[in-house]
């Protein structure tokens, strides 16, 4: 310190050149710090008493202020250490600071003046018997002084209690001498701050002795009584109202005194004597309103209102509510006013807070007049006036809410005080009539406190505002997700009034989602409103009939929105032990859905799909159209009569714009068309009743899903259509068909599953197709998709295809037109024969061995059986039998294959350009080409050998293009051999009747009409 003053040079002068940006460092400040630390330091290594009492003899050195504090520090955290001794040393040498003259810095002062309150929250009466004398001996005390005095009283209530008496006592003549004529030449600022001082040691006495007296056991000590204060408080209380406000309205002191002397009046209130509060009571109300009008300390407004309240409308003194009965009104709107304040600028408002607990002790006193105001208010033309009123009455229901009682908040009343609950029934009843309009804004409002209600305070409450059911029924749609009890209480008791269900079931369905533009999030989150609150209206005995009829609208609207992922607040939610923490509206909806199943009746339903685990599948977006389908097995299996009315609400979501919607409906109807299965036991007149004549708008809806963009969709929509029965693909083949051809595309990887899931179902419907159902131009459609998608280098859609073309063998009303065609299409299945997936190779022998209508299927399956050795194939002897055959028993299909084979020398597949070469070979060898094919396949041969990369196709092609080579050409009046073999010169035999007539016991039945591979 030394060096620094006499301007040393220590560590802490160098300084930085201000160019670089950096601030100089304050050496003092550091010092200060340092010396702080130290003392801390210090206090921890020495015994609490020694600590005190050297700093004691070091404040005569230096540092008062820093030397002050550390001692305030020790004596907070370890004053139960602290002897009676060390105590009496330090509480008389603060006093001498305190009490120092002008020049003694304000810091050190305010130091010693927190020693002083540290010092007796562990010895009281010592602190406030030197206080007392200090305070004595001034006429005009210093306003350190006393506001040390409130410091203490707020810090050790309890402990001052038995010097209080005496305490308040001496402050009596300061009250006084504070207004009386010696004191006006004091300067008004020093006067307005004794003042101050004085009404900050009285609010803080009397709300200490409140606390004390009132605590949840009663006084802790039994000798100190609120009555014995009395008289002591009234003359305070006296002074103050008659005296000092009236003279500082006149001289319009400053705001924060007039705040002040209110504040310290509203303390004092509980104390008073009943005679004085009575006489006293309008007066001291208006007082606070007209301060809350200069005022924007709407917090302090409301505790002094509360504290007056709580003791002008204390139980049993009904005559006080004669004295405040005048003030009701200009209080209602003093509290309305900061009640809109907080709601316009969005502030919180905690229901703890005074303003609300005001409101609600007049409400129990008052409620007419409340009811009144707030009417008037609601139906203001000013919004925040119109929240503002709807706040106060959403706090006087969530207040009604503390065991059938509103009960006031605030000290001095822990316990439960006034009347029962109905005291806001008979709120609402006053003003019912008047609400219509304000219904939606009250209930939304009101509706975080509802849960809190019993059943029948939920009853009344419903029964009062159910005298306007529209306009509760959209505030409670609005707020309905999830429906909590409260709202299902309150639903019920709308549907108890019988001479409005109707009219509200026809409400609310028309408040079921229509519009498609309709956010997919919003409209979720009503349907799940409007169905959920429908069945508690339903719910209401009676009314079975009624939920029957609306039943299938019901189900389908939800069934649409279990898919919708959005997540629900905690805080709002429903949680149980079988839903997650986060539940979302999807799980909402399900569950929704399973209590519409179970308010039907359908026990057998709901536990199948339980067993199933299809409510879980409905929640996840993977398995979602499974957990559909379980749905509608169930709904098909236990719910018939239902079904026709379900399937009509649906069918027009089939052609949503809504992706997931389509999704959905699509599953559903893909069950429906399998498990109806089932009926077909029944006359057919039973089936169509079931149906209730859905299948052709249905079929009409899924003609243009079959281009839908979604893949989804299309490939539920071909599964559905392999689900089919064979009656309904005899009625409806036509239009089977018909989707079935736009599914064959040849499209890209993304459709694949969809184009097998149509291959596959085209295998179903072919067999059962009538002949009048298939024109020319449509079966040439469908195997030229087939053929088309022959090119694909996929093994499970070859499979598909060579499926698909036996089915097509097999089907009379399509080989009745395109036999040929047929035909050469089993030459390109041929050629397939030593693909490297086996499974095509089956699936290719399985198709010619079911030929029946297109090929003589004994000569095939001889053909077969005489190049099998051990249960192999050998390929290139059965092509060169194949290619023979269809010369002799087949000439017209001859030039469709040779155009085949040559654009398979072409494909893709080395497989497949191998069998060609073999094919076109045997054709050579059988002497069965005429000049311009000879040539054609010269030229294809050659090429293919020159670009041939694969080993086993460049030596078929090779030997081919050899054989073709050494051949002699046939001269223009030869014949090939397929035509001598059938001129008339010819002996008429067929080439495969020469077969040895041993072979015949080989060929096995034909096939059955339903045989699959």
């Amino acid at each position: 310190q030394t060096s620094v003053e006499d301007g040393g040079e220590t560590d802490c002068d160098d300084t930085v050149d201000e160019s670089e940006g950096l601030e100089t460092v304050d050496p003092w400040q550091v010092i200060m710090e340092d010396i702080q630390e130290t003392l801390a330091s210090l206090s921890q290594m020495m015994a609490p008493n020694t600590f005190c009492l050297k700093c004691l003899e070091y404040l005569k050195l230096a540092h008062p202020t820093l030397v002050l504090q550390a001692v305030e520090k020790v004596l907070r955290s370890q004053i139960e250490d602290i002897s009676s001794s060390t105590a009496r040393k330090v509480i008389a040498v603060a006093a001498r600071l305190m009490g120092s003259d002008a020049n003694m810095p304000l810091d050190t002062k305010q130091a010693a003046s927190d020693v002083l309150v540290a010092v007796g929250c562990g010895f009281p009466g010592e602190v406030l018997q030197t206080m007392d004398c200090v305070i004595d001996e001034d006429v005009q005390p210093e306003t350190m002084w006393l506001n040390t005095l409130a410091h203490l009283l707020r810090a050790n209530g309890s402990g001052t209690m038995p010097h209080l008496e005496k305490t308040l006592t001496g402050l009596l003549p300061k009250l006084d001498a504070a207004k009386t004529v010696e004191m006006h030449s004091v300067e008004a600022h020093s006067r307005a701050q004794l003042q101050m001082a004085l009404c900050s040691v009285l609010t803080s006495a009397c709300t200490s002795l409140q606390e004390y007296v009132s605590g949840p056991g009663g006084s802790a000590d039994p000798t100190v009584k609120k009555q014995d204060f009395a008289p002591v408080i009234d003359s305070a209380f006296k002074t103050i109202l008659k005296g000092w406000l009236v003279l500082e309205g006149r001289n319009l002191q400053s705001l924060r005194l007039q705040e002040t002397l209110v504040g310290a009046l509203a303390a004092m209130s509980p104390l008073l004597s009943p005679e004085t509060l009575q006489a006293n009571v309008t007066q001291l109300v208006a007082a606070s309103v007209e301060v809350y009008k200069h005022s924007s300390n709407g917090e302090a407004l409301g505790q002094n209102v509360q504290q007056i309240l709580l003791a002008a409308l204390e139980p049993g003194f009904t005559v006080y509510h004669v004295a405040i009965y005048s003030s009701v009104d200009s209080l209602l709107r003093a509290l309305h006013q900061e009640i809109c304040a907080r709601q316009e600028t969005r502030l919180p408002v905690d229901e703890d807070n005074a303003v609300l607990s005001s409101l609600t002790l007049l409400a129990n006193a008052f409620p007419k007049k409340v009811a009144k105001f707030i009417v008037g208010q609601l139906k203001s033309s000013s919004e925040p006036g119109r929240a503002g009123s709807a706040a106060m009455l959403a706090h006087l229901l969530r207040a009604a809410g503390k065991a059938d009682s509103l009960a006031p908040r605030g000290p001095g009343k822990p316990s439960f005080y006034g009347p029962s609950s109905t005291i806001f029934c008979k709120i609402l009843e006053a003003i019912r009539a008047q609400l219509k309009e304000q219904v939606p804004e009250i209930l939304h409002a009101v509706q975080p406190c509802l849960p809190h209600l019993t059943d029948r305070q939920l009853r009344v409450v419903a029964h009062i505002v159910s005298q306007c059911p529209e306009e509760l029924t959209k505030a409670l749609l609005n707020e309905a997700l999830p429906l909590d009890r409260s709202s299902r209480v309150l639903w019920r008791a709308l549907g108890s009034e019988s001479k409005m269900s109707r009219r509200l079931l026809a409400f609310l369905m028309r408040k079921l989602p229509r519009d498609p533009a309709e956010d997919c999030v919003s409209a979720a989150r009503r349907t799940l409103a409007v169905t959920t609150a429908m069945q508690e209206l339903l719910a209401v005995a009676g009314r079975t009939g009624a939920f029957q009829r609306v039943f299938p609208r019901l189900f389908g609207a939800l069934l649409l929105h279990t898919d919708c992922r959005e997540e629900i607040p905690q805080e709002a939610g429903t949680p149980s032990q079988d839903t997650p923490r986060e539940p979302s509206i999807s799980r909402e909806i399900v569950l929704a859905l399973k209590a519409l199943l179970a308010r039907a009746k359908l026990r057998k339903a709901t536990d199948q799909l339980k067993q199933e685990a299809a409510w879980a599948k409905l929640q996840s977006p993977d398995s979602h159209p499974e957990g559909v389908r379980l749905l509608a097995r169930a709904m098909v299996e236990h719910a018939g009569p239902q079904l026709p009315g379900i399937m009509e609400v649906l069918v027009p979501s089939l052609s949503s714009d809504r992706e997931q919607h389509r999704v959905t409906a699509t599953a559903f109807f893909s069950e429906v068309s399998m498990w109806l299965r089932a009926a077909l036991t029944a006359p057919r007149s039973a089936v169509l009743q079931l149906l209730g004549g859905s299948e052709k708008p249905l079929l009409k809806s899924l003609k243009r899903r079959a281009q839908d963009p979604c893949v989804r969709v299309r490939l539920l929509l071909f599964q559905g259509i392999e689900r089919s029965t064979a009656a309904q693909v005899t009625e409806h083949g036509r239009e089977l068909l018909a989707i079935l051809r736009s599914g064959l595309q040849d499209t890209d990887v993304a459709d694949r599953q969809a184009v097998l899931a149509a291959l596959s179902a085209l295998s179903h419907v072919l067999p059962h197709l009538r002949r009048h159902s298939v024109s020319r131009d449509v079966a040439a459609d469908v195997l030229r998709r087939i053929t088309a998608l022959w090119e694909k280098d996929d093994a499970e859609l070859h499979c598909a295809c060579a499926t698909v073309l036996g089915n097509l063998c097999r089907c009379p009303a399509v080989t009745a037109h395109l036999k040929r065609e047929l035909q050469v299409a089993l030459v390109q299945l041929a050629l397939h024969l030593r693909d490297p997936n086996p499974e095509v190779t089956q699936a290719c022998l399985w198709t010619l061995n079911n030929s029946i209508w297109v090929l003589d299927l004994n000569i095939v399956r001889t053909l077969i059986s005489r190049n099998q050795d051990r249960g192999a194939l050998f390929v290139d002897g059965f092509l060169e039998d194949l290619a023979a055959f269809l010369a002799s028993d087949f000439p017209e299909a001859l030039g469709g294959a040779f155009s085949c084979v040559l654009d398979c020398l072409n494909s893709r597949s080395p497989a497949v350009r191998a069998n060609a070469a073999v094919f076109t070979e045997s054709l050579i060898n059988k002497n069965l080409l005429g000049r311009r094919q000879w040539q054609e396949v010269v030229r294809a041969l050659t090429r293919a050998k020159q670009e041939e990369s694969d080993a086993l196709a460049k030596s078929c092609t090779a030997q081919a293009l050899e054989n073709c080579s050494a051949s002699q050409c046939q001269s223009a009046a030869t014949q090939p051999v397929w035509k001598r073999l059938f001129s008339p010169q010819g002996d008429g035999r067929r080439l495969g009747r020469t077969l040895p007539s041993e072979m015949n016991d080989c060929v096995p039945e034909p096939p059955l009409a339903n045989e699959v591979p």
